[in-house]
């Protein structure tokens, strides 16, 4: 056993000392040839098409019908077309204020009593639902919506965004604003 342990342990020595040995001290070789061109790889995914950046319009609202339940005035907006129904998302600001301030749709107060103001998208119009009384039992005579139509294409390319918070909405178009 003694000797296979130093047979061992010899070849061990050598093989150290016979590798430790060898560097490289030379040039490098020539290149070789260039190898063939590798196959083509599968297609991605196609992207979505359409326009490419955020449409938005400006309405006034001053007279709503009495509906019963409820007031409602609908507005024709030619930007809100199949696809952006389809493939898109429409966003929808109120302002009571000339533009001041605005607040996303669906809209609700509480206070003094619970009004509500919403919308439903069709191909170009949107119709607005107010209610829970009139909007100038709050004072309101004049309402300035803004229509954000939103292509497939700025949805692709923020996918995190919450399309339904206005304020996202606009931190993009912003955004589209100042790279443009």
């Amino acid at each position: 056993m003694k000797k296979t342990s130093l047979f061992f342990t010899a070849i061990a020595i050598a093989s150290v000392s016979f590798f430790a040995s060898c560097s490289k001290d030379g040039a490098a070789g020539a290149t070789g040839p260039q190898g063939a061109q590798g196959t083509q790889g599968v297609a991605g995914a196609t992207g979505p098409t359409g326009p490419s950046n955020i449409v938005d319009s400006n309405f006034t609202v001053t007279t709503w019908t009495n509906s019963g339940p409820y007031y409602d005035v609908t507005i024709s907006d030619p930007q809100i077309t199949a696809t952006i129904i389809s493939k898109g998302v429409v966003v929808i600001a109120w302002s009571a204020n000339g533009g001041t301030s605005w607040d996303g749709l669906p809209w609700t107060s509480e206070n003094p009593t619970g009004y509500e103001l919403n919308y439903q998208t069709n191909l170009g119009t949107v119709a607005f639902y107010w209610s829970g009384g009139s909007p100038a039992s709050l004072g309101i005579t004049t309402s300035t919506f803004r229509i954000e139509c939103i292509p497939a294409s700025i949805i692709a390319k923020h996918p995190n965004t919450n399309w339904n918070d206005y304020s996202q909405v606009k931190a993009i178009q912003n955004g589209m604003r100042s790279s443009n």
